[in-house]
């Protein structure tokens, strides 16, 4: 699949491919050309998903139509309010585009009335491409996007409001759960809006809310290694599976109909949490270990590991790049197969005599043994699942939590029995309120001895830190990111990293704040500050990193070896003045003035290349008159723009792809 994702076209040649091999694995009946039959129909399985999809189809054309349309639309997800645009997003699914049948997902945006799932609208508006990052470490919300077979965007004419058109018109099944969901949730709020805090870390725990969960909350959970508690997973699946198998066991049914009767409970638990993938993988495995178990077959939790991740990926190829699925089956198949040895190793110092019975022992010396034996198996657990998930965290979030361990063998215990009080006030919230609030409130007091275990944790120097492969063997390098009117520049000379500007609040946590951590960056020698914004961004950046000094300044020249790089927040004279050089090789400035006096001083130093924010437009207009106009990289454009120091050679090169190298002859 991921063979098949870079051109998803060429599923013919996968498919001539599978037909090749499977011929040649019925004749020879071996491991070999099944392997390969297997890699070949995913291939292109994969292919065909994508490449068959008309929204696919339309975003792949040469000639993009740009043009109004009016389109009805059928809401396929949960609104969510943008309140600063007044506008809803959400998925929906194309169904008519000007009076002609259409049928392809899109992700809308939409004003009028309050929207709901289900709801059948139409909408007068334009189809875009989905947007794609300008800077290293951002995030990428086209390829989210792709990844939810979405391959276009929606976006309606805010001044013609959507006329809904019907109600209820998505899956019953979906409907339902998306009201119990909101029920659940509100049963699960009684007695706690005082604090919404914990109120959020309650409804996270059992039902899964990250969405619904406050930034500050989600990053202490993620600091110390227990945000999978946020997401709906096999903990919670098997808790509520187990349950219903311990109620079920009392009606004295046959094992094989009480094996079966727990599937409608995890199925409508993967329903009411969203269908998340490590739900899915942790019901589908549930389903396939109660039809052995009705069957009275042996089940193996390896086989239906592989199986749920082969039907999943049957089902939606994309899953295989959610970095849930991924987690999910990497954190399992580690406990399946490495918790057991490792609790043994760990115990092995411990252990008694295998001659010596343990009822000889006394009574505190059984305890003991009993309670070290459970401790090495926790241990043990919360160290595979660590290191299991380690490689996936270190590569997609760049985050590593080193207090993880030790944190969940405190909070999951006690997170277990907040979500076994929640369940039993969601059983209680039909018949009696005043137990429900009983029950919240023993949660609350629980919950609140979780956040306080792990605000301890966050205080911990080191305890969770950036991580990046790829920044290790990284030469000298001055960085200029597209961040809007904001100058943000990151200079790393010679083991030190200076930060130039944080830009806004809402751009130092969507741009600056990312591409640090995409850079393994722990500590920033120094923070300059050239604009006179408020600090809200420099406070954050000097509570979420270690800066030892803050500077001002109005112009920075950075020596790459023979190379200079000037950095300039104003194109001014009276910086201009400030300089004591004659030459410099690249500069890079916010703007280009219009200002005559300042364009023959920037000529005076006769860059070889030149940054701007400027749009294209605005370079061609703010030229250098007769003289010669260095090469422009537009981070408008363009994206972030790096120059590093590599072999003698200084690269210059967009995070869009252009790329330019200046000799030292160039000087």
């Amino acid at each position: 699949m991921i063979a098949s994702d870079q051109q998803p076209e060429c599923w013919p040649g996968w498919l001539f491919g599978f037909v090749g091999t499977a011929l040649i694995a019925l004749k020879m009946r071996s491991t070999l050309p099944t392997c390969f039959v297997t890699f070949f129909i995913f291939a292109f399985w994969h292919g065909n998903q994508i490449a068959t999809d008309p929204g696919y189809r339309q975003s792949r054309e040469e000639s993009f139509d740009t043009n109004e349309h009016t389109v009805t639309l059928l809401i396929k997800s949960e609104p969510k309010v943008d309140q600063l645009r007044s506008t809803q997003r959400f998925f929906a699914l194309v169904s008519c585009i000007d009076n002609q049948p259409a049928h392809f997902q899109v992700f809308a945006e939409s004003c009028g009335e309050p929207f709901s799932y289900g709801d059948r609208i139409i909408s007068q508006g334009k189809f875009s491409l989905p947007s794609h990052p300008m800077n290293p470490g951002e995030f990428d919300f086209g390829a989210y996007l792709r990844r939810q077979n979405v391959y276009l965007n929606f976006r309606a004419l805010r001044s013609v409001p959507a006329l809904v058109t019907a109600r209820n018109q998505g899956n019953p099944f979906v409907a339902a759960a998306l009201a119990t969901r909101h029920r659940l949730a509100q049963v699960l709020q009684d007695g706690l809006e005082e604090d919404p805090e914990v109120a959020q870390t309650v409804q996270g725990m059992i039902l899964g809310g990250r969405a619904e969960t406050g930034p500050d909350l989600k990053r202490l959970f993620r600091d110390t290694g227990t945000i999978h508690l946020f997401a709906a997973s096999g903990l919670q699946v098997s808790l509520f599976a187990g349950l219903a198998w311990s109620c079920l066991r009392y009606v004295r049914l046959p094992r094989r109909w009480v094996a079966l009767s727990i599937l409608p409970v995890v199925v409508a638990y993967c329903a009411v949490t969203g269908f998340y993938p490590a739900t899915v993988r942790a019901t589908v495995m549930a389903i396939l270990m109660s039809i052995g178990v009705s069957l009275e077959r042996p089940v193996a939790m390896l086989n239906s590991l592989c199986a749920s991740g082969l039907l999943i990926l049957i089902h939606d190829t994309q899953e295989l790049f959610q970095s849930g699925f991924e987690l999910s089956f990497a954190a399992v198949f580690a406990i399946i197969t490495a918790v057991r040895p490792l609790a043994h190793l760990l115990f092995r110092p411990f252990q008694i005599d295998p001659f010596l019975p343990i009822q000889l022992l006394e009574r505190w010396q059984r305890i003991l043994y009993q309670t070290i034996h459970q401790t090495c198996e926790v241990l043990s657990l919360s160290i595979v699942c660590w290191g299991a998930t380690l490689p996936i965290l270190i590569l997609q979030d760049h985050r590593v939590s080193l207090v993880a361990i030790f944190a969940n063998l405190l909070v999951v215990p006690l997170a277990t029995t907040v979500m076994l009080l929640g369940i039993a006030a969601m059983l209680f919230s039909g018949l009696s309120g005043w137990i429900t609030s009983c029950l919240n409130n023993t949660c609350w007091l629980i919950t609140k001895a979780i956040l306080m275990i792990l605000h301890g944790a966050a205080l911990i120097p080191c305890h969770s830190m950036n991580v990046s492969l790829s920044s290790l063997m990284q030469p000298d390098r001055v960085t200029v990111l597209c961040a809007g009117s904001d100058q943000v520049i990151h200079v790393h000379l010679k083991g030190r990293d200076c930060l130039i500007n944080t830009g806004k609040l809402s751009q130092w946590r969507a741009i600056t704040e990312p591409y640090l951590q995409s850079q393994g960056l722990n500590r920033i020698d120094t923070l300059v500050l050239c604009n006179a914004h408020p600090r809200e961004a420099a406070d954050q950046a000097e509570s979420e990193f270690q800066v030892d000094k803050v500077i001002s300044s109005a112009a920075i020249l950075v020596r790459l070896g023979q190379f200079r790089v000037l950095i300039l927040p104003d194109l001014t004279q009276q910086a201009l003045s400030t300089l004591q050089c004659d030459h410099v090789d690249v500069v890079y400035c916010e703007h280009l003035p219009r200002q005559r006096l300042a364009q023959n001083s920037l000529a005076r130093l006769s860059p070889s290349v030149l940054v701007v924010g400027s749009s294209k437009a605005q370079i061609a207009v703010n030229s250098f008159g007769a003289r010669t106009v260095p090469r422009c990289f537009c981070l408008k454009h363009d994206g972030a723009v790096t120059a590093a120091l590599t072999d003698g050679e200084l690269l210059i090169q967009s995070y869009r792809g252009l790329e330019l190298r200046l000799r030292s002859l160039s000087r």
